[in-house]
């Protein structure tokens, strides 16, 4: 019968089978196996609504004017943010159904020896960047309908922790570049990435990860993202400023926060009211990422589901999460 996770995801399904014990196919990414049994998947089908989008990928031309990016005080404002009349391609898409987005690079390219465990600094951008562009082509190879820019943990503080912050915006330029090309070879939706800070502690660390925020938003913007993929939060706070940060420039923004054994956010809010408050602030796309397995997420995305009317992430992690030990951090 019906899987659960099927009412999950705006517009609701009403003719697919689920299998939530092939969710994720990479390390502590998502990639989300929806359609998989009863949707033809050879050697990397072009789907319809990739032949609709036959253009050519939009440049850091399309968007608003020169002086909206001034306004907000961003270096480089030039032609980086989109008109806002122009419907997003992300959100076109998902008005036809699921959209899925594999994830993963950290831990994968970690496991294949290229990125040093402990800091998690994606410098394997720079020193390998084949590795990366090789990564990028076999989740799309396996199905993804995104190339998401390998960002994460690309931001100043953990640059700043291993003495490396000169290379912060040539990461960042470089990720995104080999994102852009993958994604336009293979007709992908191409998406910029920010994550959680690890500097967060409540109103007073606004300004401070604003700023982290705003930079890579920025290079995101330049390199004409579709979108830009926010994650890992666990703060609601922090989350609403990643929010405005990416709907500055006129993109969508994809929100996903994370439960850990204790599924309350920092605050103590609920990830459905976290959610909720999170839609009012703009998000396109809210719901959970990591820490929990499709056992433990499916529960607290029911309630998202319920709390909130824009389409619902789920980025579980492939671990057999239990109710006593509902995050893979937690399992003995």
């Amino acid at each position: 019968g019906e899987h659960p996770i099927s009412r999950l995801l705006a517009p609701p399904l009403t003719s697919t089978t689920w299998d939530v014990e092939r969710v994720a196919r990479v390390a502590t990414g998502f990639l989300l196996d929806a359609l998989e049994d009863e949707r033809p998947n050879p050697p990397r089908r072009e789907r319809s609504w990739q032949r609709e989008r036959r253009r050519a990928r939009p440049g850091p031309e399309r968007g608003r004017s020169a002086a909206a990016g001034q306004q907000l005080g961003l270096p480089g404002a030039h032609g980086r943010y989109r008109e806002e009349s122009v419907m997003s391609e992300l959100l076109e898409r998902l008005e036809h159904g699921p959209v899925i987005c594999a994830e993963g690079y950290l831990f994968e390219l970690e496991r294949r020896g290229y990125l040093q465990a402990g800091g998690f600094v994606p410098e394997v951008v720079i020193e390998h960047p084949e590795k990366v562009a090789e990564l990028h082509r076999e989740f799309v190879h396996a199905g993804s309908d995104v190339v998401e820019a390998f960002t994460y943990y690309a931001h100043r503080e953990k640059l700043r922790l291993i003495g490396r912050e000169e290379l912060l915006e040539r990461i960042n330029r470089q990720a995104l570049q080999i994102a852009g090309e993958v994604a336009a070879e293979s007709d992908a939706l191409l998406a910029g990435n920010v994550c959680n800070t690890n500097v967060y502690e409540g109103p007073g660390s606004d300004a401070t990860v604003r700023a982290m925020f705003e930079e890579q938003v920025g290079w995101a913007a330049e390199a004409g993202v579709d979108f830009v993929i926010a994650e890992t939060i666990s703060w609601l706070g922090e989350a609403l400023v990643a929010t405005e940060a990416i709907k500055e420039t006129g993109l969508p923004a994809v929100v996903t926060l994370t439960a850990h054994k204790d599924p309350q956010m920092r605050e103590g809010v609920s990830p459905a009211e976290a959610c909720r408050r999170l839609e009012a602030a703009g998000a396109d796309v809210v719901g959970l990422n990591c820490s929990r397995g499709p056992a433990t997420l499916l529960p607290l995305l029911e309630e998202i589901r319920q709390a909130v009317s824009v389409p619902v992430a789920a980025l579980p992690v492939p671990y057999r999460t239990t109710a006593e030990q509902p995050s893979f951090q937690s399992l003995e």
